[in-house]
């Protein structure tokens, strides 16, 4: 299984391989960021690896190999070439 929200790889040893955790502490820095640059719009705002608020954890069991591949994967993600999210509510917040 694939852990999700938080590193999830120490809740069920052997069953949980890998995690996809959000770094909360850094989506409150990117949110203080565009706030006091004045950029925060009030819009649905996109928050992923792009935003380096998404990371990957992996236990021993997972090969070299296959984190490498899940690595250049997450790469291409964050560079927004492998995949684009689009929000289903881009328009603004009232």
């Amino acid at each position: 299984f694939i852990g999700f929200a938080s590193d999830q790889n120490s809740v069920a040893p052997g069953t949980v391989v890998a995690s996809a955790w959000f770094g909360t502490e850094d989506i409150y820095k990117w949110i203080a960021t565009k706030y006091m640059a004045g950029e925060l719009e009030p819009i649905v705002n996109e928050l992923g690896m792009s935003e380096g608020v998404i990371s990957m954890s992996f236990t021993d069991e997972v090969s070299p190999e296959v984190r490498e591949i899940v690595e250049q994967a997450a790469d291409l993600i964050a560079e927004g070439k492998l995949l684009k999210f689009v929000s289903q509510f881009p328009e603004a917040l009232e």
